[in-house]
């Protein structure tokens, strides 16, 4: 600390180390704040070192100087370092000095040694290598990747693909990614140590639930990080893999860029299967600005982007059914025909903004201040057998604001966050007009085969938040080997919204596909529902996160990584909800219900849903660096990580209980009036005047919370400039969260009248066996688990600008397992583990990416990212009496595709910069995706795995739609100051 801030900061004779040990001794353990993990820590050893020597950090861009005492030993540990290029100086007290430049990744620990012998006034190079003394399996991802790889979209978290074990979804409007046997709900990101969890909706990262967008403008990504396993003590919330990644900040240098992508109609690749159709007008545009500098020289910096995407993209073709599958209404066939056939743009638009302050106030204390507002519209929802005006448009916003505090004194790290984030999500219909669904069979209201008119829904679902988080981090700590030490806490309050309704124009009709008349006046629908109470929910939950982490060097050979993880949520599930006295008296009295399920454990007095306190988290792992040279290093750990039940599913219970939807049934529960189209606004009294309800939705008053336990072990080996390792990685996931259905036979079993009872494999759902005046009863199970057995394989060459190439190849071998689906609603079967376990959900059988980068003449580079994978499984159906099947069953994740390799994709971006004198640079770049143009096909259960007396062996072959780009291209220009 310097002398001034000793005379005039701490007035009061309060020291920093006190401070700091005061933070510490509040919480015992901490959080996920910009710690030891989200920056880089530099560790060596000096020989010859004398008493009084100190090892002194720059940072290049900003000139922000850290100082640090090395051991008497002639170890050292600077913790806390931001990624970036540093000049690194030991200086002797003779005033002999050793210097080097280094540059250190998001959440690395470098490692620099030298001999002090030699210690002179000039530049001397000992020696420095990447982290690999560490059990955590996980790769980088650095700006020079980011720039030079192609990607299709500005969204940063692509390149986690890279990363073993994780995959993302080719799903251009959900832009997600998974990891092990575990779906994208069960990931977190971390920005600037900023857990942007989805704590509401699906999709693992705040804003991406049915998303097409970028999470974060990518231009202010600085670098990250993808943990796969073994991931350490101050991470939060995440069952599988977390993505750590850091922002650029502002330098002593003004610099910027604006850039600008573009695709045409003629770039875009119309789906393979639909190119017989007329091509509507596709494009894409994507624009930018980045600005950063000093507002004070070594001082005070600033950074801002913004970045705007905006794009028509093709989509499926709507192609509504033919005359056999409306039951043999060809004039119908012809209408829908007329009327809805072709194929459609789906328009999207994002705005981000983000902006950043950061204050090196002294050597020992930084100060950052940040925001960020991301904004997007996006119209989807038809294709298929649903027309486009059945369709909606996504809105949302995700707002957030940081202010981070750093003091460092000798030894001691504190971080201080104050966190602030509101994430809103909007649906809402195209269309203000009644739904209309054509059903293939008039018994089953869930065997729709056409949909047009409106969509009859719209929500709202939101979450805000405070955080408060803080972390201490004690370096240098000497007993039987050396000890970096970090505990720390974390407190945070969010408030939950959750709206649902339909409009009074958009009820939905239900329909007889085989008599529908196409704009006739006549038609009569089996059924009607409609919507009719309150459509407002909100909540409140407090959370509390404790650890400790000890990454502990025992020797030149071993080092330990040992944590501890507390987590506790006061309302995770509803806690306080009461169950209405109706609906408590409704299912106390279906007999069959109450044979087949305790009916206690689904009454909710407002008081008998406790919060859950074990959430305790040990985190072990070990490396050992067999001849102490780096080269060849064992590792391995395990890990036990709670994730967390998403709101939304919390939130349906008393949806149910407050807004009734109710299922208005043909002339059974009243005869029907023409009015009724014309005028819905009717069906709202009717409804009640008929005392129907609408299905009850039940939680479990002991809802666990799902976990996994993670271990591996693996090698690491180094030949030359190439990294090389590989690991054996198993997980085990608990406890996670579905909805099944609770109508039960009156003698408890599963089954229906017409199927009867076999098991609760088969699809005999007794439907008909609701709860009278109400209807369905669905009720919570956490018995779904999930397992997996991987191999990773993967090598590197890093890029560097004296090399001139780089490149990064992984080979991932999976057995992943799952019961039920990912899905929260499971009707298929009477609960997830009825159909036994099967392939998990969206992960391949293999999966291979490999990416390059080389530098190439008159300043042009290549970048190129190829993946060949077996293909994810799908479900099969299986209809009765196939292999002696006494009713038919479908199940998910039942087959892989038939072909070897299932998906293929070859991506490459080139591009050549222009220098001019005055060190200014025009950047010209161009790519393609999917370079081949193969035909990545697309598999499911009524196609590629569907089973009947005709065909019992199920054909394993894609279907007449794909996945993934078709050969498309795009261009843009950079300019860069």
């Amino acid at each position: 600390m310097s002398n001034r801030l000793r005379q005039t900061g701490w007035r009061n004779g309060v020291s920093a180390v006190a401070l700091s040990a005061a933070f510490g001794a509040v919480v015992l353990i901490a959080t996920p704040t910009m710690a030891a993990e989200s920056n880089a820590i530099l560790r060596g050893h000096l020989t010859s070192s004398q008493a009084g020597t100190k090892v002194t950090l720059v940072d290049a861009s900003s000139g922000a100087r850290v100082t640090a005492d090395v051991q008497a030993n002639g170890d050292y540990t600077v913790v806390g370092l931001r990624p970036g290029t540093y000049q690194v100086s030991f200086r002797t007290p003779d005033g002999k000095v050793l210097r080097q430049d280094i540059t250190l990744s998001v959440g690395e620990t470098a490692e620099l040694d030298a001999d002090l012998a030699n210690a002179s006034n000039e530049v001397v190079v000992v020696g420095r290598r990447r982290e690999v003394r560490t059990s955590e399996v996980a790769t980088n991802v650095t700006r020079a990747q980011i720039a030079a790889l192609p990607q299709n979209g500005r969204n940063f978290l692509n390149f986690a693909a890279l990363a073993p074990g994780v995959s993302v979804s080719n799903d251009p409007e959900r832009k997600t990614f998974q990891a092990g046997a575990l779906g994208a709900n069960s990931v977190n990101l971390f920005i600037d140590g900023v857990s942007q969890k989805n704590q509401v909706l699906q999709g693992g990262v705040a804003g991406q639930d049915a998303s097409r967008g970028n999470p974060f403008p990518q231009g202010a990504i600085q670098e990250y990080k993808v943990s796969t396993q073994n991931f350490k003590a101050e991470y939060e919330q995440s069952a599988s893999a977390i993505i750590t990644s850091i922002t650029r900040s502002g330098s002593n240098e003004f610099h910027g860029e604006v850039f600008g992508t573009y695709q045409s109609k003629g770039m875009i690749g119309a789906p393979h299967f639909s190119r017989h159709l007329p091509k509507p007008d596709y494009k894409n545009v994507e624009l930018g600005i980045v600005v950063e500098g000093p507002i004070i020289q070594d001082r005070l910096f600033y950074l801002f982007t913004y970045e705007a995407r905006r794009d028509t993209r093709p989509t499926d073709s709507v192609l509504m059914p033919n005359a056999a599958t409306l039951g043999g209404n060809s004039a119908l066939a012809t209408a829908l025909a007329g009327a809805y056939n072709g194929s459609f743009a789906k328009d999207f638009s994002q705005d981000m903004y983000f902006g950043k302050l950061t204050f090196y106030a002294s050597d020992a204390d930084t100060l950052e201040l940040s925001f960020i507002n991301r904004v997007e519209d996006d119209v989807r929802g038809f294709g298929g057998t649903t027309a486009r005006g059945r369709g909606n448009t996504l809105d949302q916003y995700v707002r957030g604001g940081n202010v981070q505090w750093k003091h460092r004194d000798g030894n001691y790290l504190n971080e201080l966050a104050l966190e602030y984030q509101s994430a809103h999500w909007f649906n809402s219909p195209l269309t203000d007009a009644p739904g209309i669904t054509l059903l293939g069979n008039p018994n089953d209201f869930n065997s729709g085969v056409a949909r047009f008119g409106g969509l009859p829904y719209a929500q709202e679902k939101a979450q805000d938040s405070w955080t408060l988080r803080d972390s201490l981090t004690i370096s240098n700590i000497d007993w039987h080997g050396s000890h970096i030490v970090k505990l720390g806490f974390k407190y945070a309050q969010y408030d939950y919204v959750a709206s649902e309704s339909i409009p009074t124009a958009n009820p939905e009709f239900f329909y007889n596909a085989a008599t529908y008349v196409f704009g006739g006046a006549n038609n009569v629908p089996l059924q009607a529902r409609v919507l009719d109470g309150n459509p407002e929910i909100s909540d409140g939950n407090t959370q509390i996160g404790l650890f400790i982490q000890d990454d502990w060097t025992v020797n030149e050979h071993l080092t330990l990584n040992l944590g501890l993880r507390w987590d506790y949520e006061s309302n995770q599930m509803n806690n306080d909800f009461v169950t209405p006295a109706d609906i408590v008296t409704a299912i106390r009295a279906h007999v069959g219900f109450n044979r087949a399920w305790n009916v206690n454990d689904y009454i909710s007095t407002g008081s008998n849903r406790d919060p859950f306190l074990g959430a305790f988290q040990p985190r072990f792992g070990f490396s050992y660096d067999v001849n102490a040279d780096r080269n060849t290093v064992v590792f391995g750990g395990y890990g036990r990580y709670y994730d967390r039940n998403i709101y939304d599913s919390a939130q349906l219970e008393q949806r149910r209980a407050t807004l009734h939807n109710a299922q208005i049934n043909f002339p059974g529960n009243a005869p029907w009036n023409a009015s009724y189209f014309t005028d819905p606004s009717q069906l709202v009294p009717l409804a009640r005047a008929l005392g129907l309800k609408g299905e009850i939705i039940l939680l479990n008053n002991n809802v666990k919370v799902p976990y996994s336990d993670q271990f591996n072990f693996g090698v690491r080996q180094r030949f030359g400039s190439i990294q090389t390792s590989v690991t054996l990685a198993h997980t085990q996931s608990h406890d996670l969260f579905n909805y099944v259905l609770g109508n039960r036979q009156a003698d408890g079993t599963w089954g229906n009248a017409w199927d009867g009872t076999h098991g609760g494999q088969y699809l005999t759902q007794p439907w008909g066996d609701g709860v009278p005046g109400y209807g369905n009863l669905i009720v919570s199970v956490s018995e779904r688990q999930a397992r997996n057995t991987s191999i990773y394989l993967t090598a590197e060459k890093p890029y560097t600008r004296e090399s001139h190439y780089g490149w990064y190849a992984k080979l991932d071998l999976n057995n992943a397992e799952m019961t039920g689906h990912n899905d929260q609603f499971l009707f298929d079967q009477a609960l997830p583990s009825s159909a036994g376990f099967h392939h998990a959900e969206g992960v391949d059988k293999w999966r291979f990416v490999g990416s390059g980068i080389i530098d190439g003449p008159w300043n042009t580079q290549l970048g190129g990212i190829l993946t060949l994978a077996s293909g994810a499984p799908f479900g099969g159906f299986t209809d009765r009496g196939v292999n002696g099947s006494p009713a038919a069953t479908l199940i998910d994740g039942l087959y892989f595709p038939r072909d070897q390799i299932a998906f293929k994709q070859l991506d490459l971006k080139l591009t050549k910069e222009f220098a001019f004198p005055n060190g200014n640079a025009l950047i010209v770049e161009g790519q393609v995706y999917n370079a081949f143009d193969w035909v990545n096909r697309t598999y499911g259960p009524w196609t590629s795995g569907f089973a009947n007396a005709a065909n019992p062996i199920p054909t394993r072959q894609g279907e007449n739609n794909t996945q993934g780009p078709s050969r498309s291209y795009q261009v843009g220009l950079k300019y860069k100051w």
